[in-house]
């Protein structure tokens, strides 16, 4: 697939550190072509995709402290759920292993052929790539160059805070979108469509482990806010060994010693 769609990537693809990042940017690939829903193997959808989205999905979203009005009447585009939903003026989004107080998860995500934010995802990623490889003679397989990728990161490179500053950044330069403005605690979690881009509430794609282990990001029957529901980040790539785990736990602790505060998971 790659050859034939994506003949000029192909290089940049095969160079990448890991299947995680490859993984990652098929995904992305195969909805830019042909569009559809994609979810991880290992998950479950509890309801119909047709039922995913409700009349007030669709309603006016209006930035509170703006009054920025971001109604768009053409349909959805595309469709991303929150996995993290934080306040900006605390500490809690990075105690807990995020890059972002409101961060995009890309477990589980849909969009027609083409739309904007997944070419921006390739520009931007291709962009990195060749940053990368002009300081490492052309290559990406040098062992500086795979140092270099590996600081940076899977979930940075190519997952949810790549498809985050994608959608971010885009829709920045779009319609001036403060992106703080899609947090659900303010409102009980609801839906914000921000031009063509709906962006659902932390409650939509959950994290439910069942006995065999198996996550289940589905959309919820119920939308709650953030205090009300459950949701547990998935080891992805890297971020799963024992030092990315220790830097997690040496965060979590530093805050808990400044702030004092708790953190309940």
């Amino acid at each position: 697939m790659i050859t034939q769609f994506e003949p000029r990537f192909l290089k940049q693809f095969t160079e990448l550190p890991s299947n995680v990042e490859r993984a990652d940017v098929f995904r992305v690939l195969v909805l830019k072509w042909f569009g559809g829903i994609y979810s991880d193997v290992d998950t479950e959808p509890l309801r119909q995709p047709a039922s995913w989205i409700s009349s007030s999905d669709l309603t006016s979203c209006v930035d509170p402290i703006t009054r920025s009005d971001y109604s768009f009447q053409d349909p959805v585009g595309a469709m991303f759920g929150i996995e993290a939903d934080c306040q900006p003026s605390r500490d809690d989004y990075w105690r807990m292993g995020y890059s972002y107080p409101i961060q995009l998860t890309q477990w589980t995500l849909a969009s027609k052929p083409g739309h904007d934010v997944l070419l921006r995802f390739m520009d931007t990623l291709s962009q990195q790539l060749d940053d990368v490889a002009s300081r490492n003679d052309g290559s990406l397989r040098s062992s500086e160059a795979v140092k270099e990728l590996e600081h940076i990161g899977p979930v940075s490179l190519t997952g949810p805070v790549a498809v985050t500053n994608a959608t971010m950044t885009l829709l920045s330069e779009q319609v001036g979108l403060r992106w703080n403005s899609l947090t659900g605690l303010e409102d009980g979690g609801q839906s914000k469509l921000v031009r063509d881009v709906l962006i659902l509430p932390i409650t939509a794609f959950r994290y439910v482990p069942d006995e065999g282990g198996m996550a289940t990001w589905v959309p919820s029957p119920l939308r709650t806010n953030q205090h009300e529901s459950c949701i547990m980040p998935k080891d992805h790539g890297v971020l799963s060994t024992p030092q990315k785990s220790l830097v997690k736990v040496v965060a979590r602790y530093w805050g808990f010693a400044e702030t004092g505060d708790r953190i309940t998971q």
